[in-house]
Parts: structure tokens; C-alpha cells; sequence
């Protein structure tokens, strides 16, 4: 989350990884094909939302397809067709997901 939580206040209560535990780190999942594609070349950072529990990964690839994994698995739980490469980092405010496309054109889902 950007600055920490939705009123971006630079304050999380998550618990990241620090230098007594990032030893410990270890792959959970990887998204490496798109059911929708077949291939997905991402080059923006995902955005992560929901409740604890209940939270998913938003990333838009080249083909112009907007997905969302759950955090918790890796499984596809959602994807839209924009159909232009989605050129920017998701962005989430107030259950709408946003995001850039290669045209100039901004997209607004919810």
C-alpha cells in the first residue's frame, strides 16, 4: 500500500520483513502465464487491496489485460480485456482499480 494505508499515512501495522527475518523469505506463488493471453509480460508494479484474508493482487500486462490474482494463492480471480498494453501500475482508491493504457486513455473499474 502507498504510504502505508488508504489515507496514506505513511504508517503500517503489517509486519514486513526486516534484517533479523528476511532470511527467511520464501517464494509463495509466481504468475508466470495468463490464463486469458496465454503469456503475460508485466512492467509495473502490482497494487494489492482487499481485507486481511480476503486480499488480491491487481497487474495490467503488454496484451492489454488487467488481472487479479488472490494473494493468499496465486489463483486468477478476475481479468479485463482493455485492449491496449496497460503501460502503469494499478492503482486502487475507494474500490475502484485505475490504470494507464499505451493510447493515453485511463481506465476506471469498479
Amino acid at each position: 500500500m502507498f504510504h502505508g494505508d488508504q489515507q496514506h499515512r505513511g504508517v503500517s501495522t503489517h509486519v514486513f520483513p526486516g534484517a533479523s527475518t528476511a532470511h527467511a523469505l520464501t517464494l509463495k506463488w509466481k504468475m508466470w502465464r495468463s490464463t486469458a493471453t496465454g503469456t503475460a509480460i508485466f512492467i509495473a508494479s502490482p497494487a494489492v487491496s482487499g481485507a486481511s484474508g480476503d486480499q488480491v493482487i491487481f497487474a495490467g500486462d503488454l496484451a492489454g489485460t488487467e488481472h487479479a490474482y488472490s494473494l493468499a494463492t496465486g489463483t486468477q480471480v478476475f481479468t479485463f480485456n482493455a485492449g491496449t498494453t496497460i503501460f502503469s501500475s494499478s492503482a486502487i482508491v475507494r474500490g475502484m482499480v485505475f490504470f494507464g493504457l499505451l493510447d493515453g486513455n485511463v481506465h476506471a473499474l469498479g
